[in-house]
């Protein structure tokens, strides 16, 4: 039998990314692209969870990541608290990455400051990581005009 709280997570997760809630960019047409961008979402539980150094060196860590080729955007940021029972807050650092394909995403996370990052920083730092991929194949954006 399924895990409720693991469907309702990868629920969430793909409503996320076929909305493109996190994602700005040009319009698909339906059937879209031959080949859809790529989206990467990572979410890390840290050794300690909460702790402010291992938060700060995992986005900083992906400032750097951002200079590899083919990656298109990064957001990263820290779980909001809930007491919603489909929200998992559980985490501690979360990055969402933006590829044009499937194929550059595999090129990015074959790179060697990729691999490095995984080793030196992920490695030491964190005690679960947990991936989704998916395709996008919706983009909404709005302007935030609150800042």
């Amino acid at each position: 039998m399924w895990n409720t709280n693991l469907l309702l997570r990868i629920y969430c997760v793909v409503t996320v990314c076929f909305f493109g809630l996190m994602v700005q960019g040009q319009d698909v047409e339906p059937g879209g692209p031959p080949e859809h961008r790529a989206i990467h979402v990572v979410l890390c539980w840290l050794n300690e969870p909460g702790d402010q150094h291992g938060i700060t060196t995992l986005l900083k860590t992906s400032s750097e990541l951002a200079e590899i080729p083919g990656l298109l955007e990064i957001r990263a940021g820290t779980s909001i608290s809930s007491d919603r029972p489909i929200v998992d807050s559980s985490f501690d650092v979360a990055f969402v990455m933006v590829f044009s394909s499937k194929s550059t995403m595999q090129e990015y996370l074959s790179h060697p400051k990729h691999r490095e990052a995984v080793k030196d920083v992920l490695g030491p730092l964190v005690k679960r990581i947990l991936v989704y991929d998916c395709y996008e194949e919706v983009v909404i954006s709005h302007s935030d005009t609150s800042k």
